[in-house]
């Protein structure tokens, strides 16, 4: 659930600022399709690196909300407080996991984006999951 309005806003700023709004999925797709590396902005609709970006996307956020739940699980952690700013710090610690270490090397592709507004998506991803796991 907190993956959708992250790539949403994502897609809505790479398409104001000419990246293209069908931008993150099909580089995210790039995981799997290495030619993704190859698209040059603006990148337009391409539906099957759409379908599976956004299947790779649902299945990370998943598995990073899992991980999320079953830490505030194991601490006993209830404060909402706390859990929503914790939230927040688990999903800028994504961001820079993700930008710095594997992007360069699993698909160096999607560091067209910009990283700032990655950063900001990711930090909202970690807010509403913060918000919402139990």
């Amino acid at each position: 659930m907190a993956g959708v309005p992250m790539a949403m806003l994502e897609m809505i700023y790479e398409g104001l600022w000419g990246v293209g709004f069908w931008a993150p999925p099909a580089l995210i797709a790039g995981v799997v399709f290495p030619a993704m590396a190859e698209l040059t902005p603006p990148i337009g609709f391409l539906l099957v690196p759409f379908i599976v970006g956004l299947i790779v996307h649902k299945i990370t956020g998943a598995v990073f909300s899992v991980i999320l739940e079953q830490g505030y699980r194991i601490t006993g952690l209830t404060d909402k407080t706390t859990r929503l700013v914790l939230g927040g710090v688990y999903g800028l610690g994504i961001f820079f996991v993700t930008w710095f270490i594997l992007l360069p090397f699993v698909n160096p592709a999607m560091l067209m984006l910009n990283p700032f507004v990655f950063a900001g998506t990711h930090v909202i991803f970690g807010l509403i999951l913060g918000k919402v796991v139990k």
